[in-house]
């Protein structure tokens, strides 16, 4: 066998070679030793932040297999031991804050938030997020001091102008959701979300005429079939009713009620709209539904009795010397049929005859105005009185106003 060899620099030699050498070697020797004492830390410390991100990076691989698999719960258990490994790893605590969102597991994901926001403070993902669960869990307060915090990092982010608009619609401080759509909408002029919050706004405000601009380019150019293009389509059609352009309302209100849930309340207002309209025989059809919910309303009867007297012309029997002549039977003679000229409308509805309308307004794209020259007063809204039936699904029913088509196509 062969004689294990012996270490060349050992303690005993290394402190003879130290005892028997000149001054510089002593020097240099004594200079590598606490070097070498020095750097061993530094050396195991990078050691160990290298295998644990080697042991990090396999983890997020693994746990992206197993959500391409289906398997969440595999996936929530990888990402978790990874950020418990490497506890500053940012992106994947919010990888992880992302699964256990999806997954319902809010709790867990407001802990790994504020624990991120603390970690990590000049990132303002963390306070953006952190605010949007709470907004859903309706900590409004909460939530506008996480956004603002988001914000003060980065005032370019519109979707945190956007969640701070609707923080502040919750709070109820309208000026400052104003101001935050029309942040949001000047960084992402073309977001479905921002266009809606702002002519929501606008119109809830009183400014039809820059809401109704907003709103039909929203309808134009995204996908109005859903309840919020319903809701879109509704308001559009109140702004042009307010605007007396009654036949572009009534078209935008048939295609809104198609999408709504709609009350009796909604069906009396469409009936409106179309007997402003002219269109008495579609009025009356959304009447009949407006009064089958809610019989008992009285402005719904007075415009019943309205539209049934356009619709029935005055009959005036002719006798004795007043009866025209007829040639042949008398019995086959027709009445004379004298329809009135003009129709008097109801007190419930401003003076106007059935197919009276306005001059189109022009639709000019709305400027934000200054802070301190926002709209004031706000309209007085027409279903503020009592419903008492709401129809749980939307009815059908008989219109001669064609609901516009849905899509980006979707134009007035």
């Amino acid at each position: 066998m062969f004689a294990r060899p012996e270490p060349i620099f050992t303690s005993a030699r290394l402190f003879v070679l130290y005892q028997s050498s000149h001054f510089p070697f002593r020097l240099v020797l004594l200079l590598c030793l606490a070097g070498g004492l020095c750097c061993a830390p530094g050396c195991v410390l990078k050691a160990r932040q290298q295998a644990n991100r080697q042991e990090t990076s396999r983890l997020v691989t693994e746990a992206q297999e197993a959500l391409e698999q289906g398997n969440a719960q595999l996936a929530t258990d990888l990402l978790a031991g990874a950020v418990e490994i490497d506890p500053n790893d940012y992106e994947v605590r919010l990888q992880l804050v992302e699964l256990l969102r999806e997954r319902g597991q809010t709790g867990a994901a407001q802990a790994h938030l504020e624990e991120a926001a603390a970690r990590t403070e000049d990132d303002p993902r963390a306070y953006f997020l952190l605010a949007q669960m709470l907004f859903e869990q309706q900590r409004y307060p909460e939530a506008a001091r996480q956004v603002a915090k988001a914000l003060d990092l980065d005032a370019h982010i519109g979707q945190a102008h956007l969640l701070q608009g609707r923080i502040a619609q919750a709070l109820g401080d309208d000026e400052l959701a104003l101001r935050a759509f029309y942040a949001a909408l000047a960084e992402d002029p073309h977001d479905p979300q921002t266009r809606f919050q702002l002519g929501r706004q606008l119109f809830l405000r009183g400014s039809t005429d820059q809401a109704a601009p907003l709103l039909r380019r929203l309808i134009e150019e995204s996908q109005a079939c859903t309840p919020e293009g319903g809701e879109a389509w509704w308001m559009l059609g109140q702004c042009y009713a307010r605007q007396q352009r009654w036949v572009e309302a009534a078209q935008a209100l048939a295609s809104g009620i198609e999408l709504r849930q709609p009350s009796a309340i909604d069906w009396r207002d469409l009936a409106q709209t179309q007997y402003r309209a002219g269109e008495l025989q579609a009025a009356r059809s959304s009447l009949t539904l407006a009064l089958k919910l809610n019989p008992r309303d009285e402005q719904a009867r007075i415009l019943q009795l309205e539209i049934e007297q356009a619709l029935t012309p005055d009959v005036r029997l002719t006798t004795g010397e007043d009866a025209d002549p007829v040639d042949g039977d008398p019995l086959d003679a027709q009445p004379n049929w004298a329809t009135p000229a003009g129709l008097e409308v109801g007190p419930n509805l401003p003076p106007s005859t059935p197919g009276s309308a306005a001059p189109p307004a022009s639709d000019s794209p709305p400027e934000a105005p200054p802070a301190d020259e926002f709209p004031k007063g706000f309209p007085e809204s027409g279903d503020s009185e009592s419903d008492p039936g709401v129809n749980p699904a939307p009815a059908e029913g008989p219109r001669s106003s064609e609901p516009m088509p849905c899509g980006p196509s979707a134009g007035l």
